[in-house]
């Protein structure tokens, strides 16, 4: 297999715009999307990145892309494309001298074969471009391949010389119609792929700037939008503007592809066998609220006890031990220490006063009668209430185990007990939050989003709450991360909720729970594309909030995308209270864990290509190149002489055809494996 070498190209100096390729674009800098489109690549040996900006080196080394020095000669303004292209060629020949695994392939030898060039200020390039490029010169046989994209308003036959100010056509023509101008185009520069032989034999012609695109040059059309070149300032906002428009683009189709019952790509977990990754589809363009910057793995997910919630991390697992304690500190301590045995990320539990939550004659639910012995809510729930004090012991319990404390407050007064609970600790409600003169205690200054050094880690809204305007703003004044349920509502008032949180500034710690309001809820009606889609539409991190009985559930939501996952559970299903028969003993509670961390596991991590445990079986069972007869030295490779047998150790089946016209460099026996130093 031919060996082809992406080599970046970024100087530090530029008349127009310095140190273009490390401005920011989108909150990245402008070369991180070239390196990301280098790294998609399926058919790039290895990819080096030649500059001199010392900005750039460093961030291309955090990319994993291995750095060549430009010397200052091949850094001015007088330097050619191509020969900083044939230095970094060498340079990487010199270090790799061959045999090594290079993105998950063996190089054969020393040499390169061809050479992509792609300058590292451009941050917009056609999905899949590079490949197609690199597959093109291999059909074609011919001395470069370059990208190109149709002359519009800018066609020669509409540009004019001025002299003064009087215009003179540059063409005379009487064209008036877009559609009879001459078909034109323009080198886009998003890619250049060039030979090894038509790269160094520029050399012998130096005055001819365009000689190491060699005789044989041949295009790619793409669309003008497929490439944005930044030269000056205006082409950033150009190219954010293109970005945003391909991201809006793809949540349109994965809302069609939801809608018609597909299965979105790109939900595993980013990291890659072959050390690729796939563009960042959770950025601000896909959000609903742009102006709330609601990033997800560009600002970090949202950090709950030190863990990161986002797609593409470990699932955060939240027991919901609720009211179960019933109304027994004793009891919670127990349930603590089972969530932390069973695995759990978090312990969750309620704060309330009954007075202050139910009216004296407020009915309960039906679920609620079945298995309550009250007769109104604020008798079953002032059994279930728990002090400030309790609480306080249940956070040092949770702190000694190191499972992470969140709450459920029902009211603006909870909001303030949650503060209350955390004094002991020190803290104010979220890091960094100091009190603003003349403010009720519960309001902080919005400047936080990650909740260690308290006590409580998260605050959890209750579907029933999602339409209560005051506690949401007593829960996002807080500074805490945010977990909201969406059970029993609509459409709207999710949407009239999370706006309200984004107007708020609390976006960045918002995380949705996807939630069936029916106690226990039945497997078909747990509607788990609901977590996509509300995922697709909000962007922010979403999970499920599991009322059924069924220890698969948590797995399941995960293979669905879920981030997060709230189970309920009890350490005595048979006890009296609204939510023991629907609950999870702690025994199916490490059965719960323990399936969800194994389709974690199962999901992999979204590579297409192969994993180093096929590497065996892929050599004993492949095929390759085998010589069908002898063939003697200076010999013209012909079909006929040439076969495809196992092992696939050698020249895979698809570069048959590079083969045929090649000269055999030595003789080579009947049924022999070619290797590419056979021929020439």
């Amino acid at each position: 297999m031919m060996t082809v070498l992406g080599v970046i190209l970024a100087r530090a100096g530029s008349k127009g715009l310095p140190d273009k390729c490390v401005r920011e674009l989108l909150g990245r800098p402008v070369i991180a999307y070239t390196f990301e489109h280098a790294r998609a690549s399926k058919l790039l040996t290895d990819v080096v990145f030649s500059t001199d900006s010392g900005p750039a080196k460093v961030i291309a080394r955090e990319a994993g892309i291995e750095v060549i020095d430009r010397p200052p000669e091949l850094a001015s303004d007088a330097a050619t494309v191509d020969a900083a292209a044939r230095h970094a060629v060498e340079e990487w020949e010199r270090r790799h001298p061959g045999g090594e695994e290079l993105k998950g392939s063996r190089v054969r030898g020393h040499r390169v074969d061809a050479v992509v060039l792609l300058y590292g200020n451009i941050p917009v390039r056609a999905e899949g471009l590079i490949d197609r490029a690199i597959e093109h010169l291999m059909q074609t046989g011919a001395d470069s391949v370059r990208s190109v994209a149709p002359v519009s308003k800018q066609h020669p036959d509409w540009v004019h010389r001025l002299e003064g100010d009087r215009m003179v056509q540059f063409r005379a023509n009487s064209i008036y119609r877009r559609q009879d101008l001459e078909s034109l185009y323009y080198h886009d520069g998003a890619i250049a792929v060039v030979t090894r032989a038509a790269l160094f034999g520029a050399v012998n012609t130096p005055d001819d700037h365009q000689s190491f695109l060699g005789r044989d040059r041949r295009a790619i059309v793409c669309k003008p939008e497929d490439a944005v070149d930044i030269d000056g300032a205006i082409d950033l906002y150009i190219a954010e503007g293109v970005l945003r428009g391909n991201a809006e683009t793809q949540k349109r189709r994965n809302a069609e592809i939801r809608r018609d019952g597909g299965t979105l790509l790109g939900q595993a977990p980013a990291r890659r066998h072959e050390g690729k990754r796939r563009s960042d589809e959770a950025t601000e363009a896909n959000c609903q609220f742009p102006m709330a910057n609601c990033q997800l793995e560009s600002e970090g997910g949202v950090r709950i006890g030190g863990r990161v919630i986002q797609p593409g991390a470990s699932v955060f697992i939240v027991a919901e031990a609720g009211v179960n304690h019933n109304g027994s500190v004793e009891t919670a301590l127990r349930m603590v220490d089972a969530a932390a045995e069973a695995g759990a990320d978090a312990v969750k539990f309620q704060v309330f006063r009954a007075t202050e939550l139910t009216t004296a004659e407020a009915a309960m639910a039906a679920y609620q009668r079945e298995h309550c012995g009250a007769k109104s809510q604020r008798e079953m729930l002032t059994k279930l209430e728990l002090t400030v004090g309790d609480f306080e012991r249940i956070a040092r319990r949770c702190e000694e185990l190191g499972i992470a404390l969140v709450i459920t407050p029902f009211g603006v007064e909870d909001a303030v007990r949650i503060e209350k609970i955390n004094a002991p600790f020190g803290q104010h409600v979220g890091t960094g939050g100091s009190r603003r003169a003349g403010t009720s205690g519960i309001e902080r200054q919005e400047h936080c989003s990650e909740s260690s050094g308290t006590s409580v880690a998260a605050i959890k809204i209750a579907s029933t709450d999602l339409t209560n305007g005051p506690l949401l703003d007593a829960a996002t004044a807080t500074g805490m991360p945010l977990i909201l349920s969406t059970g029993a509502s609509t459409a709207e008032e999710i949407s009239e909720a999370v706006e309200g949180i984004a107007r708020r500034g609390a976006i960045k710690r918002l995380i949705l729970l996807h939630c069936v309001s029916c106690y226990p809820t039945p497997i078909e009606a747990i509607n788990l594309r609901a977590i996509a889609a509300l995922q697709g539409e909000f962007g922010v991190p979403v999970g499920l909030s599991d009322h059924t009985t069924s220890v698969e559930m948590g797995g399941w939501a995960v293979a669905a995308g879920a981030c997060v996952l709230e189970k309920h559970f009890t350490l005595d299903r048979a006890a009296t209270g609204p939510d023991h028969a629907m609950s999870l003993t702690p025994e199916q509670l490490v059965e719960y864990v323990r399936k969800v961390r194994e389709v974690e596991a199962a999901l992999g991590d979204g590579t297409v290509g192969i994993t180093q445990i096929e590497e065996d079986v892929r050599a004993a069972a492949r095929k390759s190149v085998v010589s069908a007869v002898a063939i003697r030295r200076g010999t013209r490779l012909a079909r006929s002489m040439l076969t495809l047998k196992r092992p696939g150790t050698g020249i895979p089946p698809n570069d048959l055809a590079t083969l045929l016209g090649r000269e055999a460099a030595t003789d080579i026996p009947s049924d022999t494996l070619l290797s590419w130093d056979m021929v020439r």
